[in-house]
């Protein structure tokens, strides 16, 4: 069975990187007090979408973005409610569609969210919201979402508030007519959480935790990963999934750096690890193209502010390794969340969101999949470094425990999704790469 992403799984297909390439800096004109998270996503075309969340007049907001393959702004939408609460916005592509996942909710109590859109960014007459009864009085932290082939989203994230001494995850299904399928909720571990639908199953990361269910809800298969190279204190909050429904991780604990591949039993086929001295590295994500190379991305603290990216083919061999680092006048402001996506040409796109500034400004920049392209590049105030690194590869291995079962609870509709609107409060700056 082919390697490539089922369904264009979050990010894009594979292929010879052929541009064109370019780096847009985004700023909010509202002047946001505070800017939270951003994510990625490529679909078939060639087009890429961007989100990121910012706080202004009390409430905080997702902006969302199409970008033609050539860098412009198809179109920018706002999602927004009454009485906003927002931690982070996840968006994918998946089986031709353009899903979003999050939280909207009044004052203290807040809802899981899920909405599909228009070619035009509007939302589709469908939504879907759901709260964990006892627990959706509380802080959603984070949320991730899945597509079948029926329609049906499967939307996983976390809650937390202050009768709990740890978050605890969900994960819902929504009929494709927007009602509640099935819930289950597990204990600890959250936030981070991250789900995909593959061909008949739906994989679930908590952490270290590993479940498999079907499409009915019912628990196939679970493995918790152990070991001190097999496992990690920090896990990205996407992991790429093939045709044959393997799943590729990036993960860390404190200096070391590692990516790992677990075929559909959960069971680990094969596992890379690296190490930076003296700093900390976090993982980030994992995404995979066409060809079934992997995608493996990590962020470094304030103290160094990079993102690292190393890219492996399916069997583990690596390709290159590259760091990824935005400066502001010379300087390198603190960065809140990197990602990355994968374009089906196979070239890839970066974002990197800092929040130090009035206007808040992001980078997204489209880089060659192969790797090339090194180099400083700058523009005004503005410049990024894409810089070879060689850091030194280890073979690593897991051993396996079972993980706690999940519960179900009872779920009730929430909120609905946020209402949508033309964003204009926006500027870009685009400067192309040469070919």
């Amino acid at each position: 069975m082919p390697l490539f992403p089922l369904g264009l799984l979050s990010q894009g297909g594979g292929g010879n990187a052929t541009g064109p390439w370019w780096w847009s800096i985004f700023t909010d004109t509202t002047a946001p007090s505070q800017f939270w998270d951003t994510d990625l996503t490529a679909d078939n075309a060639g087009s890429a979408y961007y989100v990121y969340s910012s706080t202004g007049g009390g409430v905080q907001e997702p902006k969302i973005f199409k970008l033609s393959n050539a860098g412009i702004v198809t179109w920018a939408r706002r999602l927004f409610g009454s009485s906003w609460s927002q931690n982070s916005t996840n968006v994918t592509f998946e089986r031709n569609q353009l899903l979003a996942s999050g939280v909207n909710g009044t004052g203290s109590v807040q809802y899981n969210y899920a909405q599909t859109f228009n070619a035009d960014g509007t939302n589709t007459a469908v939504s879907r919201s759901v709260g964990i009864d006892g627990y959706h009085n509380a802080t959603s932290v984070h949320s991730t979402s899945t597509l079948d082939g029926s329609n049906n989203i499967y939307s996983a994230g976390a809650f937390l508030n202050s009768a709990m001494s740890d978050y605890n995850d969900f994960i819902t299904q929504y009929t494709a007519a927007g009602s509640i399928g099935w819930s289950r909720f597990f204990f600890g571990n959250g936030p981070r959480t991250s789900v995909k639908f593959g061909n008949t199953n739906l994989y679930f990361h908590r952490f270290n935790n590993l479940y498999k269910f079907n499409s009915s809800g019912t628990l196939v298969n679970s493995r918790g990963i152990n070991g001190s190279t097999g496992s990690a204190t920090s896990y990205g909050f996407k992991f790429g999934l093939d045709a044959s429904e393997n799943q590729y991780r990036a993960g860390s604990t404190t200096n070391l750096a590692m990516i790992n591949k677990f075929d559909s039993d959960l069971l680990m086929t094969w596992g890379r690890s690296f190490t930076l001295t003296g700093q900390s590295i976090y993982g980030s994500g994992a995404a995979i193209d066409n060809a079934g190379n992997v995608y493996a991305f990590y962020t470094t603290p304030a103290s160094s502010k990079l993102i690292w990216v190393v890219k492996t083919d399916n069997n583990g061999t690596i390709l290159w390794t590259r760091s990824f680092a935005f400066r502001i006048s010379g300087s390198t402001p603190y960065n809140n969340k990197s990602v990355l996506a994968v374009y089906s040409n196979g070239d890839i796109i970066i974002t990197l969101a800092q929040d130090t500034t009035s206007n808040r400004p992001q980078i997204v920049a489209k880089l060659p999949g192969d790797g090339t392209k090194t180099g400083t590049y700058t523009s005004g105030a503005f410049a990024f470094d894409w810089t070879s690194e060689t850091p030194t590869f280890t073979t690593t291995t897991a051993t396996y425990s079972t993980p706690s079962t999940p519960n179900t609870p009872s779920a009730s509709a929430g909120a609905g999704a946020p209402s949508n609107s033309a964003w204009t409060n926006y500027a870009v700056t685009k400067t192309d790469i040469p070919a």
